[in-house]
């Protein structure tokens, strides 16, 4: 995988040295690949970070399918896919279609803006 050679670039440019800073981590991330090019590194602000913890703005209270016997248990959901608007999609079996997560009606608005998590102080 991709994602593994990555790592594996980062942790070879890593062994024998001694980091005693966070941001050092990116100078060696960029410095792990130097063919086709290096890796592209972004630097995150405090800015950047959301809370999500704010419940009431949830749309779901809980991604438990139902609440009687025969309703499956968030142990038999095999795929689930969170969505950029607030949708939850899951399938119990591979083959299935995605379908939306049942909710209860909730008085939403889909526009919803989640408070940053650290001030700009």
């Amino acid at each position: 995988m991709k994602c593994d050679s990555v790592h594996s670039s980062m942790e070879c440019k890593l062994k024998g040295r001694e980091l005693t800073l966070p941001s050092q981590y990116a100078l060696i991330s960029k410095e792990a690949r130097k063919k086709p090019f290096p890796y592209e590194v972004h630097y995150l602000t405090h800015n950047f970070f959301t809370n999500f913890a704010t419940k009431d703005l949830w749309l779901y209270d809980s991604i438990r399918r139902g609440r009687n016997k025969n309703h499956s248990t968030i142990t038999d959901l095999r795929v689930i896919q969170y969505c950029p608007d607030g949708i939850i999609l899951f399938k119990c079996n591979f083959n299935d279609d995605l379908q939306e997560m049942p909710r209860r009606p909730k008085k939403f608005s889909r526009n919803v803006v989640f408070p940053k998590l650290y001030d700009d102080g």
